[in-house]
């Protein structure tokens, strides 16, 4: 047992290098916080950003690099070409590599061998920028099947075991998961159910944004046999509604907020937090977010084309210098004619406003 699993250190991306992903040319970000929003235009990158991160971090566990071509469709077929910025597999490589706040790096390499007609992966963990690269699977081009795993190297470094149950409880939540009602009540809301005291917290978060009762339970559906698993019911007014009648928003809202319950000592990565919420709703499940973050000792990554948004994480913290410590507004600025992304770093409201909307009159 290394000694790194008796410590209280838990891991934080202070750094991320993205190289020919997807739309992203080149990209680096060097000052990552505990709490990171991305801003910009539609199709600037920020989306990218986050799955650089969240998928790269999965690679250590096992292969889930079909799933960050498919997150976005539901086609049945696709091509790890789709991955490479412009598809140029045979001249370019795929790179992104982490940086974490004990100065421990992870990264990831996609090759194209012209021998194999083959995706080569490579992970990279070391402690310094003078590690070694480690090829661990083949992937077929067309399909993406998964042809040869060589075993997931031991991540080295001072933290290993840390770093991979970070990307182990690590989650990608963006607004598609509404529609997905079995998966909120079973993975999540069920897990509510156990501990008493954290379905009684959420009840009262879920009251407090949307104005439900702070009371639900499960109840079996009477239109169907008793082999059916209960739903999920909120009390609103005299009556039980099962969760699937409320709206996007609250069922949108609700997932984030049990996710968040449900994980520890990790990253969640929320894309679009704002989607179908209305203003007041975004400022609560923001502010209920960032408390339960705060308690669970989660980093969070979160986009966003909503000047709300940004305003309300920015009053979030009391003055400049815990906002300084904490947070960071990066504005995404991408060059379409070469794939050059920029981070800027926003300290107030305005620049984004006005680079966004245009300066008012």
């Amino acid at each position: 047992m290394s000694s790194s699993e008796n410590s209280s250190y838990v891991p934080m991306i202070k750094e991320v290098t993205i190289e020919n992903f997807k739309g992203i040319r080149h990209c680096e970000i060097n000052d990552l916080s505990k709490f990171n929003l991305f801003i910009g235009k539609n199709n600037c990158g920020k989306s990218t950003i986050m799955e650089a991160l969240y998928f790269t971090g999965k690679e250590s566990l096992g292969a889930n690099l079909p799933q960050c071509i498919t997150r976005r469709s539901n086609r049945g077929n696709w091509s790890a070409r789709e991955l490479w910025y412009e598809y140029n597999m045979p001249s370019s490589k795929v790179e992104t590599r982490m940086r974490f706040n004990s100065e421990d790096m992870f990264g990831m390499q996609l090759r194209f061998s012209e021998q194999k007609k083959l995706i080569e992966e490579y992970l990279y963990s070391d402690v310094s920028d003078k590690g070694t690269w480690q090829l661990v699977r083949e992937y077929q081009v067309a399909s993406f099947a998964h042809t040869r795993e060589y075993g997931i190297p031991t991540v080295r470094g001072n933290h290993p075991n840390e770093i991979r149950r970070y990307f182990d409880r690590s989650c990608f939540i963006d607004p598609t998961i509404k529609t997905d009602v079995r998966q909120i009540e079973g993975n999540y809301l069920n897990i509510m159910k156990l501990s008493e005291d954290d379905s009684s917290d959420l009840a009262k978060r879920t009251s407090e944004i949307y104005g439900t009762k702070a009371s639900w339970e499960f109840l079996p559906h009477r239109d169907f046999s008793a082999d059916n698993p209960s739903r999920f019911a909120i009390l609103e007014g005299k009556r039980r509604m099962f969760f699937d009648n409320f709206g996007d928003g609250l069922h949108y809202g609700l997932a984030i907020l049990a996710i968040a319950k449900t994980r520890t000592d990790t990253a969640l990565f929320v894309e679009e937090i704002e989607s179908h919420q209305h203003p007041e709703a975004i400022k609560s499940l923001i502010s209920n977010l960032l408390d339960i973050a705060k308690l669970n000792n989660l980093q969070l990554f979160i986009t966003t084309h909503s000047d709300y948004v940004r305003d309300y994480l920015y009053y979030y913290f009391k003055g400049p210098e815990e906002r300084g410590k904490e947070f960071k507004c990066f504005h995404v600025i991408r060059n379409r004619d070469n794939g050059e992304v920029e981070t800027r770093i926003e300290e107030g409201t305005v620049n984004i406003i006005e680079d966004l909307h245009g300066r008012p009159q």
